[in-house]
């Protein structure tokens, strides 16, 4: 990081660049919030709909089903992170992709938990499981 000429959002030049913006409220991460929320409703039976508190600090609800959300949202939120990094606008299909990678990575370095981990992540239907 390093200090910036102004206080404004380099991606959109409208609001002051905060945590709540730079995650949430800018308006091509709000296109892609919605569209990850949107996928997620499509692949599990869940029909969520966090705000952004829920979003920034996680989804919490008393089941265990909810612990994938919560990773999937993390993930979502580091997409952000290294698309803003890289001056790009953070994409569904980018996200998707490194969400594959991260699903393929984790059951690979759980083998003795691999059950646990498909079962966490085969809903979404993005690797074999």
């Amino acid at each position: 990081m390093s200090i910036k000429d102004s206080p404004r959002c380099d991606c959109c030049l409208f609001q002051n660049e905060t945590l709540v913006h730079m995650s949430c409220e800018c308006p091509d991460v709000k296109i892609l919030w919605k569209d990850v929320i949107m996928w997620w409703n499509t692949k599990r039976p869940d029909n969520i709909n966090p705000n952004f508190i829920e979003i920034l600090y996680g989804y919490k609800q008393e089941i265990t089903s909810f612990y994938a959300l919560n990773h999937y949202l993390h993930i979502a939120k580091y997409h952000v992170y290294l698309a803003r990094n890289q001056s790009e606008t953070p994409s569904l299909q980018v996200f998707l992709a490194l969400l594959e990678s991260k699903i393929k990575c984790e059951m690979a370095i759980k083998n003795p938990n691999y059950k646990k981990c498909r079962d966490k992540w085969t809903t979404l239907c993005i690797c074999d499981a």
